[in-house]
């Protein structure tokens, strides 16, 4: 039944996003909502199935066990962040997480993953530009850093560090380590997203 409801759900999107030829006033019309937060303990399960199945949108594809993720929530230096998000045509769950941890003024964004059925929303902006807000205040971060490691699987994420304001300071065939200073990030306008978080 889920499944069901979850084909018609798209298969509605996919006949508006039709109706309204600009992507703009498709996102508007969407309804979108989020709720982002630091990961609680009854959504370790997704946290760490999302992890071991995420493979398109995920910039390191990094995989953690329910136990590193209980450590890193847990732990003084470093956060993991939530997403479930939505629209008007149902409920997503909870589709994306956020992995960072700091060095003095430092932070680094070990993972950024998003369910594939979440795509087209914008919603990854609202989650890194929360999370980062968020941790700026808490930690004192003064700059990010952040990586993209390249598989087969991920291409369709090369360049997102680069469209959020990161900008590359070593490239290899590999992959790609970013850095951006606090003062330089500018915070994307996604007024069509109803955001909660903590």
């Amino acid at each position: 039944r889920q499944r069901t409801a979850m084909y018609v759900s798209e298969r509605e999107r996919a006949e508006l996003r039709t109706r309204t030829g600009d992507l703009g006033e498709y996102l508007a019309s969407l309804g979108v909502y989020a709720t982002i937060h630091p990961m609680r303990e009854a959504e370790l399960p997704r946290v760490a199935q999302l992890f071991s199945k995420t493979n398109q949108f995920n910039l390191t594809t990094r995989r953690l066990s329910e136990e590193q993720l209980r450590v890193l929530a847990q732990g003084p230096e470093s956060a993991v962040f939530t997403m479930t998000a939505g629209d008007r045509f149902g409920d997503l769950g909870l589709i994306a997480a956020l992995v960072a941890r700091r060095d003095g003024d430092r932070g680094t964004i070990d993972a950024l993953l998003m369910s594939c059925r979440a795509l087209g929303r914008r919603l990854e902006h609202a989650l890194v530009d929360h999370g980062l807000l968020s941790l700026e205040r808490q930690w004192g971060v003064q700059e990010w850093y952040a990586e993209y490691i390249a598989t087969r699987k991920n291409g369709q994420v090369e360049r997102f560090w680069d469209d959020v304001g990161f900008e590359p300071v070593r490239t290899s065939p590999a992959g790609r380590v970013y850095r951006l200073e606090v003062t330089r990030r500018s915070r994307p306008k996604l007024d069509f997203i109803a955001i909660k978080g903590s």
